[in-house]
C-alpha cells in the first residue's frame, strides 16, 4: 500500500511561546485531538523510519504516515497542544486510484472479450448444427425462366436457386407451378 505524506507546507512549523520557529524538534503524532493512539510507524522526509515527526533545520515538518493510512493526524509538540494535519499526497493518491481503475477496466474488458468469444463460439456451433440437420420438409420451387416451355423441367431447393450460368433469370416474384 501507499504511505501518504503529511504537513510539508509553509504553515507547518513549530514555534515557541515567543513565536520563534523551533528546528530539529521531535513531535509526537496522534490519531485524535484528545486521547487516541500514539502513531510510531512513520517515515521522515527522506524516507527513513521514525517514531516521531521532526522539524528540519528550517523548522519545516514533513513526514509520511503509516502504510495505508490516509486519515487526519494530530501533532503534539511542546506544551501538549495538538494541531491537526491532513494528508497532502494527492498525486500519490491519484496514482493509486488510477492504477486501481486501470486494473478494474482491464479486468472488465477481459470479461467482456471472453463473453463475446463465448457468444461467437455458441453462435457458430448453433449455425453449424442447423446446417447439419436434415430438413424433413424441404421447400421446393420449380426452375424458373421467362420461357414457359421449360416449366417443370427442374426442381430447386429454396435456398439454392440456379445460377445465371444454369439459365436462371432475375424475378421480382416466385411463382409456384407444382411439383
Amino acid at each position: 500500500m501507499a504511505r501518504f505524506q503529511y504537513a510539508d507546507s509553509l504553515a507547518d512549523f513549530p514555534v515557541n511561546s515567543a513565536g520563534k520557529p523551533l528546528t530539529n524538534l521531535d513531535i509526537n503524532v496522534w490519531t485524535s485531538k484528545t486521547g487516541g493512539a500514539l502513531v510510531t510507524d512513520l517515515l521522515d522526509a527522506s524516507g527513513t523510519p521514525s517514531t516521531v515527526a521532526r522539524s528540519d533545520d528550517f523548522a519545516g515538518i514533513a513526514f509520511s504516515g503509516p502504510d495505508g493510512y490516509s486519515g487526519t493526524l494530530w501533532l503534539e509538540g511542546l506544551g501538549g497542544v495538538r494541531r491537526r494535519v491532513s494528508p497532502v499526497g494527492t498525486p500519490e493518491r491519484l496514482t493509486t486510484i488510477e492504477t486501481g481503475l486501470a486494473t478494474e477496466i482491464a479486468d472488465r474488458q477481459t470479461a467482456v472479450d471472453d463473453a463475446i468469444g463465448q457468444a461467437d463460439d455458441a453462435a457458430a456451433a448453433r449455425i453449424a448444427s442447423l446446417r447439419a440437420e436434415d430438413d424433413p420438409f424441404p421447400q421446393y420451387v420449380e426452375f424458373m425462366t421467362t420461357d414457359s416451355s421449360q416449366k417443370g423441367s427442374r426442381n430447386w431447393v429454396a435456398d439454392s436457386f440456379p445460377t445465371a450460368a444454369q439459365g436462371a433469370q432475375d424475378f421480382d416474384t416466385l411463382d409456384y407451378y407444382g411439383a
